[in-house]
């Protein structure tokens, strides 16, 4: 039986509320999944990858739109072994600066410190739920729904 995660992050990675504001936000998320057979909230002090598991499709160039597949793959590495300290990139495709986490993820992935997360959940955070949320955080955020055997 396959797993479905559902989770919010900042759209800035190196986000990271503070203790009062993730409160809030996880009761907030936690009434919008109630029927979730877990909630999760990690606040780190590294950035992490947050991917879609087995939904994984590709990444692309925001810029020309080229699949980034292989090249993606060993900058990742990289960037992993600096524990994702500079997200700068530029992409082999164009030439274009910008940052892994601005890379068109198909379907959605990103980069955060602060993760809101629900295991299993019976409905998906509407949005009108996600802008109650980012206000409530006082932040962008980005939706990620992930799936995993």
């Amino acid at each position: 039986m396959s797993t479905n995660v559902l989770r919010i992050i900042p759209t800035d990675p190196n986000y990271l509320p503070d203790s009062g504001i993730q409160q809030m936000a996880q009761a907030l998320f936690s009434s919008f999944v109630a029927k979730a057979d877990q909630v999760n909230v990690t606040a780190s002090d590294e950035i992490s990858f947050v991917d879609p598991g087995e939904n994984w499709e590709r990444v692309a160039c925001p810029v020309c739109g080229a699949d980034l597949g292989d090249w993606w793959q060993a900058a990742m590495e990289a960037a992993y072994a600096d524990n994702f300290a500079d997200l700068t990139v530029t992409v082999p495709c164009c030439g274009a600066t910008g940052s892994f986490n601005d890379l068109i993820y198909d379907p959605a992935a990103g980069f955060a410190r602060f993760i809101l997360e629900a295991i299993n959940p019976v409905n998906d955070v509407n949005g009108s739920q996600l802008g109650l949320l980012s206000a409530t955080m006082r932040c962008d955020l980005r939706k990620i729904q992930a799936r995993y055997e």
